[in-house]
């Protein structure tokens, strides 16, 4: 999911919902609005990614 929200300011509400529903913290990630648009936190988008960059490299390392 992080991958395909790198390059767009905003994803559909329905895939973003999707998203939502595999993982709550990525609420955080959506800011929903009416136009049927999802916009990004860029920041909350970077945090995410930082995490799951490490916890990638910690799988890797066992």
């Amino acid at each position: 999911m992080l991958q395909l929200t790198e390059e767009c300011e905003w994803v559909s509400s329905s895939i973003a919902i999707e998203a939502v529903k595999a993982n709550k913290e990525f609420l955080k990630l959506f800011d929903v609005k009416d136009d049927g648009k999802a916009y990004i936190n860029k920041k909350e988008f970077n945090r995410l990614h930082e995490e799951f960059v490490r916890i990638k490299f910690e799988q890797n390392n066992i």
